[in-house]
C-alpha cells in the first residue's frame, strides 16, 4: 500500500490520521516450514513510498531469517527442557544407584564377614569340600562387591563436571595416591616431572591415575613390583606415562581393554579378575578432559600407558 490516505479501507483509520501516521505499508507473512502462519513482518513510513523489486526481495529474505530465528528459539527451548529432564533423571539415577549399592553391599559385607569367621573358626571341623565351598562363596561375594563399586565409580566418573579445574601440587597428589594404593610401601612407585603443579579437574585426574597405578600393581607377577610415572608439559597439554613391569597385554587385546564390561579373564596377584569397568571409565574421563589414551605392552615384560589432557 503506497498511500493509505487514498485507500477507502484505511483513509480514516486512527493509525493513519493520527500517530504513528502509517501512510506507507508493506508486509510479508511469516510462514513456518509446517505451513503455519506466525505473523507478519511489515515496513511502515509516514510518507508515500514505492518499493523496488530488489527491496521486495530483501524484505522476503528478511522474513525468512525471522522465521528461522523463531525456529531456533523453539528448538533452544526444547533443548533446555530436555536438559532439565536429563538432569532430573541423572539425579534420580544417582539416588537409585546409592540406594541399590547400599542395599546390596550391606548383606554382601555380612556374607564376606561371616564366611571369614566361619572359615577361621570352623576350619578344623570342615572337610576339604566344605572349605572349598566357603572359599568360593567369599570369592564370589568379593567379586560382586567389586562390580558394584566399579559401577558406582563409573557413574560418578562419567558425570564429573571436568570444567571445574584447580591447581594441584604434584607432590601432594602422589603422596595421597601412595597412601591410598600402597599404604605399607610394599611396591616401588616412583614419579618424575619438572612440573610442581598441574591445573585440571582434581577428582578426574585422581580417578584416572589411581586406576592405572592400581592395575600396574595388581596385574604384576614380579616379586619386586615397579611402577614409573612421568608428567610432561607439552604446551596446551599435559602428557602422562605410567610404566610397569607386570604381566603385559597381547597386542590384539589393546582395543578391547577400554570397552565397558569387557575383561581378558586374567587373574591379578590377589587371585581376582577385573570387572571391565575401570579402564573404560579412565578412557571416558580422559576424553572429557580433551585428551586421549594409548597403550604399548609386551607379555611378560610389562605395559606402558600414555595419555594426555588439556592444560
Amino acid at each position: 500500500m503506497n498511500d493509505s490516505r487514498k485507500d477507502e479501507r484505511f483513509f480514516d483509520n486512527p493509525l493513519v490520521t493520527g500517530y504513528p501516521n502509517v501512510i506507507f505499508y508493506a508486509g510479508i507473512p511469516l510462514i513456518n516450514p509446517e505451513g503455519f502462519s506466525l505473523g507478519t513482518l511489515c515496513v511502515i513510513d509516514n510518507k508515500p513510498r514505492e518499493l523496488t523489486e530488489t527491496q521486495l526481495d530483501s524484505l522476503r529474505a528478511l522474513s525468512n531469517q525471522v522465521v528461522k530465528l523463531f525456529e531456533f528459539r523453539k528448538t533452544n527451548a526444547m533443548l533446555l527442557e530436555s536438559q532439565k529432564e536429563i538432569q532430573t533423571r541423572n539425579a534420580e539415577l544417582e539416588q537409585f544407584a546409592y540406594v541399590v549399592s547400599h542395599d546390596i553391599k550391606s548383606p554382601l559385607n555380612n556374607i564376606i564377614a561371616l564366611t571369614t569367621i566361619l572359615k577361621e573358626e570352623q576350619k578344623e571341623k570342615m572337610d576339604e569340600t566344605g572349605g572349598q565351598v566357603i572359599t568360593h562363596i567369599a570369592n564370589s561375594s568379593h567379586r560382586l562387591k567389586n562390580l558394584i563399586d566399579g559401577i558406582i565409580s563409573h557413574h560418578i566418573g562419567v558425570n564429573i563436571t571436568v570444567k571445574d579445574k584447580r591447581v594441584i601440587a604434584i607432590d601432594t597428589l602422589f603422596k595421597e595416591l601412595r597412601e591410598l594404593l600402597d599404604p605399607r610401601c610394599e611396591f616401588e612407585i616412583n614419579y618424575k616431572s619438572e612440573l610442581t603443579s598441574i591445573n585440571t579437574n582434581e577428582i578426574a585426574i585422581k580417578q584416572i591415575l589411581a586406576n592405572l597405578i592400581s592395575n600396574a600393581i595388581k596385574y604384576n607377577d614380579k616379586d619386586n613390583v615397579k611402577v614409573e610415572i612421568e608428567i610432561l608439559d607439552e604446551g596446551s597439554f599435559y602428557e602422562f606415562t605410567i610404566k610397569d613391569n607386570g604381566l603385559g597385554i597381547d597386542r590384539n587385546q589393546f582395543s578391547k581393554i577400554f570397552e565397558t564390561f569387557v575383561t581378558l579373564g586374567t587373574k591379578d596377584r590377589f587371585n581376582n579378575t577385573g570387572t571391565g569397568i575401570g579402564l573404560s571409565t579412565v578412557k571416558k574421563l580422559i576424553e572429557k578432559l580433551g585428551g586421549s589414551i594409548h597403550v604399548d605392552s609386551e607379555p611378560g615384560v610389562g605395559s606402558t600407558f600414555r595419555f594426555n589432557i588439556k592444560s
